[in-house]
């Protein structure tokens, strides 16, 4: 998130597509594309977030999609935010026991707990074998996926 540049980004009418250069799971740097839909609700949809963001923003092509902020609150278009400013915020609003990562497992038990299949949200953390979405999932699963609710009692 934080090497992502302006120009990573498209959007159609169905949504954001981001253009992922490298990351932990894409270290020969191959990329990807990831699709982010529109969200049903406007006040939380993040393609919407991202278009006002890059409204007032006002930067483009290779300026960093997220910049750093000096001390005098001003936006720096020429750096890149550092991924421990991403890991500071999330702990400032989330509290101490949330970190960057925690994102990636709220991603994973949410869409789960909506109903989305696990080859899916595999799909789209990247992960290159089912194990960890599964194991980040399984406390939901055993009340949303339980067999005994299958038994008719």
């Amino acid at each position: 998130m934080a090497a992502l540049t302006v120009a990573d980004v498209i959007f159609s009418d169905k949504g954001a597509d981001i253009r992922i250069k490298r990351s932990k799971t894409d270290q020969t740097g191959a990329g990807d594309f990831k699709a982010i839909p529109y969200g049903s609700n406007p006040a939380t949809c993040p393609v919407r977030s991202l278009q006002a963001w890059l409204n007032v923003y006002q930067a483009t092509g290779d300026s960093p999609l997220f910049c750093t902020i000096t001390k005098g609150d001003k936006l720096d278009r020429t750096s890149h935010i550092a991924g421990k400013t991403v890991e500071r915020i999330v702990k400032q609003y989330f509290g101490t026991d949330y970190s960057g990562h925690s994102l990636r497992v709220g991603f994973v038990v949410t869409a789960r707990e909506n109903g989305a299949d696990m080859a899916a949200i595999q799909t789209a953390g990247s992960w290159k074998s089912s194990a960890m979405p599964y194991h980040y999932s399984k406390q939901s699963d055993k009340w949303n996926g339980a067999a005994a609710f299958k038994l008719g009692l």
